[in-house]
């Protein structure tokens, strides 16, 4: 894929992915590097990528919105294709329009840079540690929860994409994805 350079803020424009894709990406990883990878876990995954994609560019990496659940940023539709693996390891990669291909072919290189960054920073976590992660005061999640919601989440309740980009451009402008859970 071509990158195009926004010369205005000197980041890239990147294309927005299916989640499952993202979600295949880092199950390889899991499965390579027999890491086991529950549906919690990659769902918290992908949150931090979607969010690391904001640190240099301008698009999210998602073509579907992330929302606040109790324990945590989910998508939604991601959740339904993988919800029947419950708290277990997730031990295949999953398919997209009935196929199943290596992801690495259908993704950019910044954005498979990116990815490794946030799984070799990110694996030795457990799903609750990230859980807790995306949980602190100021993040997206917490912000949905009280600035929208006064403290009640509903099902459906999307996070702002201004809440993610802002969050991981304050605090992860050096590109590094750090959690100290």
């Amino acid at each position: 894929m071509e990158k195009c350079c926004n010369l205005q803020t000197n980041s890239y424009l990147c294309k927005m992915y299916d989640p499952l894709l993202i979600a295949n990406f880092f199950i390889d990883k899991a499965l390579e590097e027999e890491i086991p990878l529950t549906h919690m876990k990659l769902q918290k995954l992908i949150y931090f990528a979607h969010g690391a994609n904001y640190v240099s560019g301008d698009e999210p990496l998602l073509n579907e919105t992330i929302e606040a659940w109790e324990y945590g940023p989910v998508v939604d539709g991601l959740y339904h294709k993988l919800k029947k693996y419950g708290n277990e390891p997730i031990r295949e990669l999953q398919e997209i329009n009935g196929e199943i291909s290596n992801p690495c072919d259908d993704l950019d290189d910044r954005t498979i840079a990116i990815l490794e960054s946030v799984w070799n920073s990110l694996k030795r976590f457990t799903a609750i540690q990230l859980s807790s992660a995306s949980h602190v005061e100021g993040s997206p999640w917490h912000r949905t929860k009280y600035e929208k919601c006064g403290g009640r989440l509903r099902m459906s309740q999307d996070i702002e994409e201004d809440f993610i980009k802002d969050f991981f451009r304050s605090r992860f402008s050096n590109g590094a994805i750090a959690v100290a859970p």
